[in-house]
């Protein structure tokens, strides 16, 4: 990282200049007046006509896009030539320092951008903000570097981070005034906070640092919540949680199961490289963006691809879906490995056959182009190949017999996969779901508390959802509710799913009023028709002898299901309900 301090002129040349000045000052001021004198002639005076200046930015913006950044830099400084203070030009020099990675000269010039004389409020707050981030990126890698590769940093390397958190901590606040409603500045500030408590051994003022993340985390969910389609395609203007491996975050965080966990395959027995792979979990548990922290070429490209295909329940904050940052570790020795920036999770790395890779590549293939069969043959010869059964290929194969909906094969294979790693939760999660839509409901319920007993702490309100929907199905009512409750509480009581089922299973025990508030709840967070939530809504109403209401309930459900099996008798039924007594 460039030293700013250093683009300063050197004390011992300041000194030997000023020397010369003052032993040879007359002859020194001729030569300077002459050298004046003739530079005037050949140097217009700062200053071009707008025409010039336009011309000069539309060639700088069309370097830019066509990524040559020095390029454009040194076209936008012919702009500040003539216009010292030009916003396009100043901004578009940042951006293009930042995109060769020179990020010292990029938070440079992003100052300048922010002093400007008259600058717009709104833009220099946007400067100060992406000063707060880069320098919350650039420390934020080098610790989980760190802590990923298990090393200990030097005195003036950890200087160097606390310098940088520092300065962007007090950029970010001098954002957050000028723009109090940007959840991007607030989420900033967050995660500079907690990446200064990351690096801190003090715990008092590990604690002091999260305190202020938490109250910046709060304000973003607030304005963020606050905002009708709130864009979410800015990666950090949507609020985030570092998941942390070495602080204790927050009693209130939890960071979500993964559901979907894709296995690392090597050819190799004796490679032990490892890749570190950071990955941003989106608000619905999809990967939105990755990337390598450390590892050998070799292994971060495969690794990338397995990372990319993990899906994970949502995470939450005080009960407030959040996205996460977290580590997925691969390859490596697991006995040795260190914790990374995020809570790590250390996938299944399975060794194989090269033979029996190129059979499980087929079968991705193939099943990416829609030919199942044929996946499914490749995907059991891999298993052929190697002489043993391979988790990598029982995953699939579960998965293709899912798509199939042959789910006792699936539950069969999955169990096989379980067996080989009985403490991968993402199996024993697909078992369960595997044996629940295979009707097996009692093998489903401890499926799924066994899957929430390998990963505690996390959000699993798909797990405790569909384990309410295996001991409804056992008419286990009061368990059912109480689970139902859980998969609502986690996902901060926004789960229509499992608002209607909470409301099938209280009407069932006779809570009517309880039963009409989830499915009422139910139809409102769907924002989709739901023809069998207004029946079973209709249904609740009548049993509290509200008839009218019943009717206009019953008329919706046939108004969005007017070919129903049962719609003559409902209609029969609304008008038994709207006449007379």
């Amino acid at each position: 990282m460039d030293n700013l301090a250093q683009q300063s002129a050197d004390p011992w040349e300041f000194n030997l200049l000023n020397h010369a000045f003052r032993t040879f000052r007359p002859a020194l001021i001729f030569c300077l007046c002459v050298v004046m004198a003739t530079y005037a002639f050949a140097v217009p005076l700062q200053g071009g006509s707008p025409s010039e200046i336009e011309n000069l930015l539309k060639k700088g913006d069309e370097l830019f896009k066509a990524a040559k950044f020095r390029e454009a830099v040194e076209k936008y400084k012919e702009v500040l030539a003539r216009d010292a203070n030009n916003d396009h030009a100043t901004g578009y020099i940042a951006y293009s320092f930042s995109k060769l990675g020179d990020r010292a000269q990029a938070r440079q010039w992003m100052h300048k951008r922010a002093e400007l004389p008259g600058q717009n409020p709104s833009v220099k707050a946007q400067a100060l903000t992406d000063i707060a981030l880069l320098c919350w990126d650039e420390a934020h890698m080098s610790l989980a570097a760190r802590l990923v590769g298990g090393k200990t940093l030097k005195p003036e390397e950890v200087a160097g981070i606390e310098r940088l958190l520092d300065e962007g901590i007090q950029s970010a606040q001098q954002a957050t005034p000028i723009a109090p409603h940007s959840v991007k500045g607030l989420n900033v500030l967050n995660l500079l906070y907690r990446a200064r408590a990351e690096g801190e051994a003090d715990v008092s003022q590990q604690k002091a640092h999260l305190a202020k993340a938490d109250e910046a985390m709060r304000q973003a969910i607030k304005l963020f919540e606050a905002t009708p389609n709130a864009p979410t395609n800015d990666l950090f203007a949507v609020p985030t949680m570092l998941v942390s491996s070495t602080v204790d975050t927050n009693s209130s965080f939890a960071s979500g199961q993964p559901i979907k966990a894709v296995p690392l395959m090597s050819a190799d027995p004796n490679d032990k490289a490892m890749a570190a792979i950071e990955v941003f979990v989106g608000l619905d548990g999809k990967v939105k963006f990755l990337r390598a922290i450390v590892g050998e070429s070799k292994k971060v490209a495969p690794a990338l691809s397995a990372a990319r295909q993990w899906e994970f329940q949502p995470s939450t904050f005080e009960g407030h879906t959040v996205q996460v940052t977290q580590v997925l570790t691969f390859g490596g020795d697991a006995t040795t490995q260190s914790p990374a920036a995020g809570r790590p999770m250390t996938p299944v790395n399975e060794t194989l056959d090269g033979k029996v890779i190129d059979h499980i590549e087929r079968g991705d293939q193939l099943l990416r182009a829609g030919k199942v069969d044929e996946a499914l043959g490749e995907f059991k010869a891999a298993s052929q190949a190697a002489g043993k059964p391979v988790y990598t290929a029982l995953l699939r194969i579960g998965g293709v017999y899912m798509q199939k909906e042959d789910y006792r094969a699936a539950a069969d294979a999955y169990r096989q996969a379980s067996t080989l790693y009985p403490q991968d939760p993402a199996s024993q999660y697909n078992l369960a779901e595997a044996l629940y839509a295979a009707g097996e409901y009692k093998q489903a319920e401890a499926a799924y508390r066994k899957t929430l007993d390998l990963s505690p702490g996390r959000v699993n309100s798909q797990a405790h959802h569909f384990l309410g929907l295996s001991l409804y199905n056992q008419k286990r009512l009061d368990e059912a509710i109480a689970e139902y409750r859980i998969a609502i509480d986690q996902a901060r009581s926004d789960y229509s799913e499992a608002r209607y089922n909470l409301g099938i299973a209280l009407l069932a025990s006779g809570k009517l009023q309880a039963a009409e508030s989830e499915f009422r709840m139910a139809i409102q967070q769907e924002k989709h028709d739901w023809p069998e939530a207004h029946f079973n809504l209709a249904t609740t109403l009548e049993h509290q002898h509200r008839s009218r209401e019943a009717a206009d309930e019953y008329e919706t459900y046939l108004r969005q299901s007017p070919n129903a099996t049962d719609a003559a008798a409902t209609r029969k039924r609304i008008e038994q309900l709207r006449s007379p007594k």
